[in-house]
């Protein structure tokens, strides 16, 4: 407990300095003492200001990596989404993808809190299924069963957003951070050439080999890529 209290005011601390750095448009130098805060812990407030610096240094890839990360861990927060759209827009490579607005609205939905707001709200839930089941039990009053059945239908809704979360975390999201690279039919330099991609682009990973990533670009095209061209966003 005193080595995560000493860890949590170590990062305060060099978040303070970042935010100083960054505002007197030392961006370099923010971008490593945030880097080193979010080492210390996991805050969205870290990784939104770390991809702001990334963005002013014009480091797409990069600010679209830490802008992620910020939305995973505060989904809610307009500003995280706003600056990740805003980033999307400076790649080079367009994506012309159909896309599924029923899926995007369940999306919404499920991605509404974060992971580790699910978690901690689906422990609490369950605590309070057992004081209500065993309230049932005891006074048999039939509100008992109404609330419990209530508190079911969001514990579903916990854990459709884990699913949702978990699922986004093991497609393995990357991201193009050199400014241009090609994707190869094999992981090696003599494979042919699928087509360039360039940083900012994001893409899952699907297998690794001899130091280049397989991975599937926005409608389903894909190839192998150079390890120390793309990374990964979790």
């Amino acid at each position: 407990m005193i080595l995560v209290f000493f860890s949590i005011i170590a990062s305060s601390n060099l978040y303070n300095h970042a935010n100083a750095e960054y505002e007197s448009g030392n961006y370099y130098q923010a971008i490593d003492l945030y880097e080193k805060a979010g080492q210390e812990t996991k805050n969205a407030n870290i990784y939104y200001n770390l991809g702001n610096a990334y963005f002013k240094t014009r480091q797409t890839g990069m600010a679209i990596k830490n802008y992620r990360l910020a939305y995973f861990l505060a989904p809610r927060d307009p500003d995280v989404k706003h600056n990740l759209l805003y980033a999307r827009t400076f790649r080079v490579d367009k994506i012309n993808v159909s896309v599924n607005p029923i899926a995007i609205m369940i999306d919404r939905i499920f991605r509404s809190i974060s992971l580790y707001q699910a978690q901690v709200l689906s422990a609490v839930i369950i605590i309070l299924i057992a004081i209500f089941i065993a309230g049932y039990v005891v006074f048999r009053r039939r509100s008992f069963l109404y609330i419990t059945f209530g508190l079911a239908l969001l514990a579903l809704f916990c854990f459709m957003t884990w699913a949702s979360w978990s699922s986004e975390k093991n497609r393995q999201p990357a991201v193009v951070i050199v400014p241009e690279a090609s994707t190869l039919s094999g992981p090696a330099e003599d494979y042919r050439e699928i087509v360039k991609v360039h940083d900012g682009m994001e893409a899952n990973i699907r297998d690794e080999r001899n130091g280049y990533y397989l991975i599937q670009l926005p409608g389903g095209i894909g190839g192998w890529i150079r390890k120390d061209a793309v990374i990964r966003i979790f």
